[in-house]
């Protein structure tokens, strides 16, 4: 295969790529305040978008955590999935299922500090 095919081949699949994430979209989880719920029952989710989660991380952390877990705030009993605690970190949705996430900080998860987001395959409302 000589240099000009491979290419190419090259700017093809880049060109796809491009093509493919286009309509991805990139939300900032609860945009200005903690409502994080009703943030999240605004926005039509689907595979490929991506959540960018932004906190002081002396102050908060954020969780994927399986639903028992989401429902309970309880992380002691191995429903912990993955931990972010950077302050910021961007997550890709890259499965058509519902993502649970929550802040394990004491009383936050209690007092509302979560999110349920559903994921669908297609685009909903882009």
């Amino acid at each position: 295969m000589g240099r000009g095919t491979v290419a190419r081949a090259l700017a093809a699949v880049l060109l796809l790529w491009r093509w493919q994430r286009a309509g991805a979209g990139e939300y900032v989880v609860g945009d200005v305040a903690f409502g994080w719920d009703s943030w999240a029952r605004e926005h039509a989710f689907a595979v490929g978008d991506v959540l960018v989660f932004q906190y002081v991380s002396s102050q908060h952390n954020v969780y994927e955590v399986s639903e028992g877990t989401y429902w309970s705030c309880d992380t002691g009993g191995g429903g912990v999935r993955v931990k972010y605690t950077s302050g910021y970190y961007r997550v890709v949705l890259a499965e058509a299922r519902t993502y649970w996430f929550i802040c394990d900080l004491p009383g936050h998860c209690l007092g509302g500090m979560k999110v349920a987001v559903n994921v669908s395959t297609a685009a909903g409302g882009r």
